[in-house]
């Protein structure tokens, strides 16, 4: 009887504990245009219930996120819960966050137009589009004050500076042997395409290597702190790891595996 009561008693507990939830890494679109959280552990990924359908572009700092759809620009929280919405035109965007959780930067594509989410309110910036001379490839947030853009031109990659009070371009900088696809890091390095593959190079200079190309056709977006959403040259999706030292490309599931 002792035995039983005893055996009982593990089934017992064993009932009451909770499912263990695997961590959460980030948010990611799948190939159906759904945003799905990523969840498990680097090289073992699994993809969790839809966020966000219908997405175009999206991207997540760990705290907060945007998707754009072919009609809204939405903001999110970690859980996916929609906080804010608003109309927008057709086409991609992209997107940047500061160091502060609660804050960050989206740029449309098609029209051109740069906003604030404050943490309240999407705010519209002014820009002067007219100075840029390229195409925006990535957008940044290194301070408060101001946006620093990745623009393609005729004659390579430059870094622009703007002040987001103005919308002037204050500074611009040529980034030679640095090619497209390319991405500006939360901590103000920059991801970018050579002849080898990918290149991380960190804010303070060091850089890590990685052999995988980026496919020329998509842009690179943030799924996380300190991860990447990316399709390579053979339009696989993939999971970029950005942290110093720990810098590797991940195969990311696609739905249904």
């Amino acid at each position: 009887m002792k035995a039983i009561l005893v055996l009982c008693t593990a089934a017992a507990c064993a009932w009451a504990q909770p499912s263990i939830t695997p961590p959460q890494i980030g948010f990611a679109q799948d190939k159906t245009h759904l945003l799905r959280s990523v969840l498990g552990v680097a090289g073992n990924f699994q993809l969790g219930d839809p966020a966000g359908t219908e997405v175009i572009s999206a991207s997540f700092s760990g705290t907060l996120g945007f998707q754009k759809t072919d009609s809204a620009l939405l903001v999110f929280d970690a859980t996916g819960n929609v906080i804010f919405s608003a109309d927008a035109p057709a086409g991609p965007a992209l997107f940047a966050f500061t160091e502060k959780a609660n804050v960050g930067l989206a740029y449309l594509l098609s029209s051109q137009a740069l906003f604030e989410w404050s943490g309240i309110d999407l705010l519209t910036l002014p820009f002067d589009t007219d100075a840029l001379s390229g195409k925006v490839l990535s957008i940044g947030q290194p301070s408060s004050a101001y946006a620093a853009l990745l623009v393609q031109r005729d004659d390579g990659l430059w870094m622009l500076r703007v002040c987001l009070s103005s919308g002037a371009i204050e500074a611009a900088r040529a980034l030679p042997g640095m090619a497209a696809p390319a991405f500006l890091l939360s901590d103000g390095g920059i991801l970018y395409s050579d002849a080898d593959g990918i290149a991380v190079q960190h804010a303070d200079g060091t850089e890590a290597h990685l052999k995988s190309r980026l496919a020329r056709d998509k842009h690179v977006q943030q799924m996380g702190a300190g991860w990447l959403e990316a399709r390579d040259d053979n339009g696989r999706r993939i999971a970029i790891r950005v942290q110093p030292g720990r810098e590797q490309v991940y195969l990311l599931p696609e739905a249904g595996q």
